[in-house]
């Protein structure tokens, strides 16, 4: 993945009315399952105009983190009353270099089903000193403690490059260097792996991330696709 830039980590799921307090009990699994496995996502930061001033430190404690989430609520144009449907929205940086975003919309249960519940952790390229977030094994148990916090409905290690050569319907798996599919079964691929991980599969197209090419991704989808695995989020 290395010639086709930045990449990301991206968990979706439809329709979840979560509380706040799981909701936070989540965000707090996942902050504490990246704070222990590299320096880079040790700790985060609350953002803010510029990020010079986005230096307040986020508190992994839950009481703290359910503030954070019931302070970042949807509100309506008029009478500014909470958007209930829309569940919680939170995000921070890393506060260092290379940059890592992250963010997370949880606890929605929407009207409209294109709006989807989902975990972003957005990754510089291996080039901009992120290299040993890229070291197979530090990958594959960041994506797992991606998954494993949140349970999606599918998740991916992807770039926009991958994304964009795939199908564009919102709520459709999009194949990555690493992809989950909750509910799916392992099935024979013509490149990488998939076996069994969570309630569903885990799909590496590669063991490493250098040789994950566009190609390697769109044979896998496209066997995915042809054993049922990829469904869309209702």
């Amino acid at each position: 993945m290395r010639s086709v830039g930045r990449s990301y980590i991206g968990a979706y799921w439809g329709a979840r009315q979560e509380p706040v307090e799981q909701c936070a009990d989540r965000l707090e699994r996942c902050l504490r399952g990246l704070r222990d496995l590299d320096p880079s996502l040790s700790t985060w930061f609350k953002p803010a105009a510029s990020r010079k001033s986005a230096n307040e430190p986020v508190d992994v404690d839950p009481v703290a983190l359910v503030e954070l989430l019931l302070a970042e609520r949807n509100r309506t144009d008029f009478g500014n009353r909470v958007i209930e449907r829309l569940g919680f929205e939170v995000s921070m940086w890393n506060g260092a270099e290379p940059s890592i975003g992250l963010s997370a919309a949880v606890g929605a249960y929407p009207l409209q089903p294109t709006i989807l519940n989902n975990f972003l952790l957005r990754l510089p390229s291996p080039d901009e000193g992120a290299g040993s977030i890229y070291e197979p094994q530090t990958a594959e148990q960041l994506f797992r403690i991606a998954v494993e916090s949140w349970s999606p409905e599918w998740a991916t290690w992807t770039t926009r490059t991958f994304r964009r050569a795939q199908d564009s319907e919102k709520a459709l798996p999009v194949v990555g260097w690493l992809t989950y599919l909750s509910g799916a079964h392992p099935v024979e691929l013509p490149v990488g792996s998939a076996e069994p991980f969570h309630d569903g599969v885990l799909v590496k197209v590669s063991d490493r991330h250098e040789d994950a090419t566009l190609d390697k991704v769109l044979l896998a989808r496209d066997a995915l696709a042809s054993g049922g695995s990829l469904t869309p989020i209702d």
